[in-house]
């Protein structure tokens, strides 16, 4: 009994010790790949990539909540402005389409074209 329980403290050991290395592995590729990016960030002349940079890591720190469908990340606050700005063309006469008018329509120009 006593070598199973030792045999058994050794696995948890090891596995623990695993763990802790593996950790350590990913905060140091972390670390290598933000001292990599930063290298890179010196070398680079255009303004509009760091434009692009600092808009990529901005939206990361801003909550994302949806997406335009151009692609356009979206935080909760710009969500809901163009949720009411919708709101607001359509109060103020915006043309509306059920999803079956759409479907029937994108049907159709596919079958005209």
């Amino acid at each position: 009994m006593r070598k199973w329980i030792s045999f058994n403290r050794l696995i948890v050991l090891n596995f623990a010790n695993f763990l802790f290395n593996f950790t350590k592995k990913a905060d140091m590729d972390i670390q290598a790949t933000k001292i990599e990016l930063v290298k890179q960030l010196l070398n680079v002349e255009k303004e509009s990539v760091l434009n692009k940079v600092k808009d990529i890591l901005s939206t990361e720190s801003a909550n994302t909540v949806a997406y335009t469908t151009s692609g356009e990340p979206l935080t909760e606050e710009k969500y809901i402005a163009h949720i009411k700005q919708i709101s607001n063309d359509i109060e103020n006469g915006a043309t509306i389409y059920s999803s079956q008018e759409v479907k029937n329509y994108v049907l159709n120009r596919e079958t005209q074209q």
